[in-house]
């Protein structure tokens, strides 16, 4: 919704400030070619073995991250609690389907 819309932009009231969100999606690489494969690619070998306590959640209808990206980080976090997929839930899980990500949070810190 247009109300929505003015919530997530409020933090960022102009052009020269939305720079930052305007750039991020061009920085995900969507073919072996692209300038951050190699970069990223080092964040994810920094990941592995992580042994800090974490959850995922994810959106089963994600357009830009599917489940092979879930998967990925399964692979690279063998210490994560259980995921939580939320079949009815794209890229903006909390706007979505924010109840069941309510649970699964308070579920994780047991709360």
């Amino acid at each position: 919704t247009r109300e929505r819309m003015k919530g997530y932009l409020l933090p960022h009231p102009d052009y020269a400030s939305r720079a930052g969100i305007l750039k991020f999606p061009r920085e995900i690489p969507m073919s072996p070619w692209h300038h951050n494969v190699k970069f990223l690619a080092e964040i994810g070998n920094g990941l592995e073995g992580w042994e800090v306590p974490t959850q995922i959640i994810w959106g089963m209808k994600d357009p830009a991250f599917n489940v092979k990206f879930a998967r990925r980080f399964e692979q690279l976090l063998p210490g994560h609690a259980p995921t939580v997929e939320i079949p009815n839930a794209s890229h903006f899980l909390q706007e979505d389907t924010p109840e069941p990500i309510i649970a699964a949070i308070r579920k994780f810190f047991g709360v």
